[in-house]
């Protein structure tokens, strides 16, 4: 997607971009309505009643319709790899780390991405009287609490691993440094995109007639947010190298367990390469 706010981008470049560009400006943020999208999901800690902006009701069918593994959404005015939760219960405006139950994971993803990218892993703060970022990462509420964010809602209702990115200190830079941004976070979009090949992936199928099982329920044990298979009985689950357990549910069929042990191919830090892949086949409950 090129743009969730194309009013607000428009807006940005009409009263922002031909003026030179600005690191820090605010023009453009909010869309026709003036709502700030970044705002305006459904919030898991703390349940907002706002009117959903039409942007963000198609972005939320979007995520529904598709069954994205791995994310992330682009932004501008810090240089920082933020990763979920953006907000915790009952949040105030105080900074606080709020963890997910992949949290690993994330830190892992956000990690890759930093140290792939030309200069963010330094942590180098934006201006003096900003803060810097340890290693380029930060956890979103630990940076400050946001509800409503898309990356939150991208997580929980989508399944979907989603980092928000801020790739660049100017939110509107010139347009001659757009090649030299570009150079700058190549490698770590890329790098980034691999890690989608990591962990567990397969299909589940009926034992007698083959065919792909939908919404199986495919799990971790001892790791909440279980994935539903989709309807060609795919499913992906992004891990660690580690051991664990995996169950796979399916209406009216047996489960499915087996016990998955990862072994880190490490070559250096940040260029691991592990997965396994399943064909999962469940037998139907008998009855009578």
């Amino acid at each position: 997607m090129v743009s969730m706010n194309p009013d607000g981008y428009n807006r940005s470049i009409e009263e922002v971009g031909l003026n030179g560009g600005a690191c820090y400006g605010y023009v453009g943020r909010y869309n026709k309505n003036r709502v700030d999208l970044n705002r305006n999901f459904p919030d898991y800690f703390t349940p907002n009643q706002d009117k959903r902006e039409p942007e963000t009701v198609a972005v939320m069918d979007w995520i529904a319709r598709n069954p994205f593994i791995l994310c992330a959404n682009l932004h501008g005015g810090a240089l920082v790899a933020n990763y979920p939760y953006d907000n915790y219960a009952n949040a105030n405006v105080l900074p606080n780390y709020s963890a997910t139950k992949d949290d690993d994971v994330f830190r892992y993803l956000a990690r890759k991405f930093s140290f792939s990218h030309q200069n963010m892993f330094l942590g180098v703060p934006c201006s003096s009287n900003e803060q810097g970022f340890p290693k380029g990462i930060t956890n979103g509420a630990a940076w400050y609490p946001v509800g409503g964010g898309m990356q939150d809602f991208s997580y929980i209702v989508g399944n979907c691993m989603e980092l928000t990115l801020e790739i660049g200190c100017c939110k509107f830079p010139h347009d001659d440094e757009i090649e030299r941004n570009w150079i700058a976070n190549k490698d770590a979009l890329i790098n980034y995109l691999m890690s989608v090949h990591m962990g567990v992936k397969g299909t589940v199928r009926d034992e007698e007639t083959k065919r792909p099982i939908e919404r199986a329920l495919v799990s971790i044990e001892n790791r909440d947010h279980p994935r539903f298979t989709t309807e060609h009985g795919e499913f992906w689950r992004l891990l660690l190298p580690k051991t664990y357990t995996l169950q796979v549910n399916g209406q009216e069929m047996c489960r499915w367990m087996t016990t998955l042990s990862f072994r880190s191919l490490q070559t250096n830090t940040m260029q691991w390469r592990w997965s396994s892949l399943w064909e999962v086949q469940l037998q139907p409950l008998k009855f009578g």
